[in-house]
């Protein structure tokens, strides 16, 4: 019996069954089901990676085209006189997938002592997509290739707050904002930056608060003497401001992305999750490794991505306590 052979048979009622074995790529390719699956996997319950656009790319670099005229193209015209014409604007954002990674293993000893016996293997890989798509969602969001330390996972790539053009701050000489007062300043400011033609549809847009923001702005609507109040403060609940949903982001309140030397401080978000993209390439595979001399089995997750905006020009991002 060769290792494969002992995979499959220590496998055989286990995360496997959601896989096509590949000898050629030597790795187990999920299929389209069970990729969706792993994606789903991978961003449930996480706020902004949930709400963004998937887009599956189909070589490592994928262009996202757009047109428009940037100028009146009505004008008044004198009889006999030649029409005018105008040129559309052309721009294009482009998805630039690289390749990361996440492993996981086990023993054979811990796995004969678990409760679940062949049934951790499949509860361990659903574990390692769980905790994966979190690392995804800090990076798609804080990514950015000059702040953070070297061997950071967030200073290989750049992600929706440095790709956003629109930066607006609430500290310093040049502030947009006393970053000191109430949420709601900070939120009517984002809303004065944000594109004027791309706010018609409101509901369509998202306020992301981190965690203490978003608690902040729970306290300012529950201090007033309505219903809006006391259900912000009895319910947890956040009532849309100016017409936007306000929704709490646990992501912006990370570690690395509110380092106020080395990340971007306290950020906020206004966006709209159609505009926000990420691109994943190839097959999300998932590859077994045994290891029979150590008696341990290890499993891979393998992916190749990246996130942008279709227009950068639309979407604000908001930091309270950073000087600009």
């Amino acid at each position: 019996m060769d290792n494969q052979d002992i995979l499959n048979e220590l496998n055989q009622n286990s995360a496997f069954k959601a896989v096509t074995l590949s000898a050629d790529l030597g790795a187990s390719v999920l299929q389209p089901a069970f990729r969706n699956e792993f994606i789903r996997n991978a961003t449930r319950d996480l706020s902004i990676f949930s709400e963004a656009r998937r887009v599956i790319m189909t070589s490592n670099v994928e262009n996202i085209d757009r047109t428009g005229f940037g100028e009146r193209v009505m004008k008044k015209t004198a009889e006999d006189a030649e029409v005018g014409t105008t040129k559309p604007e052309f721009a294009q954002e482009k998805l630039i997938a690289d390749e990361y990674n996440a492993g996981a293993g086990i023993t054979d000893k811990a796995l004969r002592r678990n409760v679940e016996r062949e049934r951790y293997a499949q509860t361990l890989v659903q574990m390692l997509g769980q905790k994966f798509g979190e690392d995804w969602e800090t990076f798609a969001v804080g990514a950015d290739k000059t702040k953070y330390a070297a061997g950071n996972l967030l200073k290989t790539s750049d992600g929706w707050i440095k790709k956003c053009t629109k930066k607006i701050y609430g500290k310093g000489t040049g502030r947009e904002f006393d970053g000191t007062k109430e949420v709601t300043e900070m939120l009517n400011t984002m809303l004065k930056t944000y594109p004027k033609n791309y706010l018609k549809q409101r509901t369509n847009l998202r306020f992301w608060l981190d965690s203490e923001y978003f608690n902040k702005y729970i306290d300012e609507v529950g201090e007033r003497p309505t219903i809006a109040g006391d259900e912000a403060v009895s319910k947890y609940v956040a009532r849309p401001f100016k017409g936007v949903p306000v929704v709490e982001a646990p992501v912006l309140g990370d570690e690395d992305i509110t380092n106020a030397t080395n990340g971007w401080g306290p950020t906020a978000m206004l966006q709209d999750p159609n505009n926000m993209v990420y691109g994943i390439f190839q097959d999300v595979t998932l590859e077994p490794e045994r290891k029979p001399a150590l008696r341990t089995t290890n499993y891979y997750i393998t992916v190749e991505v990246d996130q942008g905006y279709e227009n950068p020009n639309v979407g604000v991002c908001a930091f309270p306590e950073t000087t600009k």
